[in-house]
C-alpha cells in the first residue's frame, strides 16, 4: 500500500519526492499502529497457548516462497495500472490502480467472482449517488451519504464485497463532487475506471495462470 500511494503521489500534477515521502510514511504509519493496537490487545507473549511466541513470524516464513509469485504479479499490475491513467491524464486515475489491487486474487477462482461484485457494486453506486448529488441542496446531501455510507460499510463488512464496494462508491463520490455540485460525468469516470482496472486484473491471474501450467508442463517433460 505505501508503494501505491508513492506510484499514485506522482499522478495529477502532484509529481514531487517529498510529496511521494508523505504518502509512503503516512500509510506506513497507519499500519505500524495497528499492528501495535492488535499486539496491546493480543499480546503473544501473554497467552497460554503453546506455540503463539512465534506465531506470526512462523507462518510469515513459511508463507512467503508461497506468496512471493503472487507478490511480483500484484505489485506488476498495480504499477500497469497506475503507469497507463498517469500516461493518459485522466481525472481520478488512481481510481484505476486501486480497483486492480483489490481485485487482483491469487487464483482466478477468487479473482473473477470478485471483478464482477465489484463493477457490478461501482455501477450500482454511481447510479445512485447521481441521482442524490444533483439535488439543488448538495452540500448537506453529501454529508448525509458519506454519514450513512460509512457506516453501513462497518456493518456489511468487506466480506460482502459487491454492497461494500457500492457503499465504498457512494463515499468516493460524494467526497470528490465537493464544489462540484451537479457533476455527473464523475460517476462516469469512476465506472470506466474500475473497468479498466478490475479487466486488467483478470488478464493478469488468467495469463498468470497459464504461464504457470505451461511452464509446469515444460519441467514435467524435460528430460531427466
Amino acid at each position: 500500500m505505501s508503494t501505491l500511494c508513492v506510484l499514485l503521489s506522482s499522478m495529477e500534477g502532484r509529481a514531487s519526492a517529498p510529496n511521494a515521502l508523505k504518502f509512503g510514511i503516512l500509510v506506513a504509519a497507519g499500519a505500524a499502529w495497528e499492528a501495535l493496537v492488535d499486539l496491546i490487545r493480543h499480546p503473544p507473549f501473554g497467552s497460554r497457548a503453546g506455540g503463539t511466541r512465534a506465531l506470526a513470524l512462523g507462518r510469515l516464513t513459511g508463507a512467503w516462497p508461497k506468496s512471493r509469485a503472487y507478490s511480483a504479479l500484484l505489485a506488476g499490475t498495480t504499477m500497469v495500472a497506475a503507469a497507463t491513467a498517469g500516461a493518459i491524464r485522466i481525472s481520478h486515475g488512481a481510481w484505476m490502480a486501486a480497483a486492480a489491487l483489490r481485485v487482483l486474487r491469487p487464483e482466478s477462482t477468487a479473482t473473477l467472482p470478485r471483478a464482477r461484485q465489484r463493477v457490478l457494486g461501482t455501477a450500482g453506486g454511481a447510479a445512485v449517488a447521481a441521482g442524490l448529488l444533483a439535488a439543488p441542496t448538495h452540500d448537506p446531501v453529501a454529508v448525509v451519504v458519506v454519514v450513512v455510507a460509512v457506516a453501513a460499510m462497518q456493518l456489511i463488512g468487506p466480506r460482502r464485497y459487491g454492497p461494500w464496494t457500492f457503499c465504498l462508491t457512494l463515499v468516493a463520490l460524494a467526497l470528490n463532487s465537493a464544489g462540484h455540485p451537479g457533476d455527473l460525468d464523475l460517476g462516469g469516470i469512476r465506472l470506466i475506471l474500475t473497468v479498466a482496472g478490475t479487466g486488467l486484473a483478470v488478464a493478469s491471474i488468467l495469463a498468470y495462470e497459464k504461464g504457470t501450467r505451461w511452464w509446469q508442463q515444460r519441467r514435467a517433460d524435460a528430460p531427466r
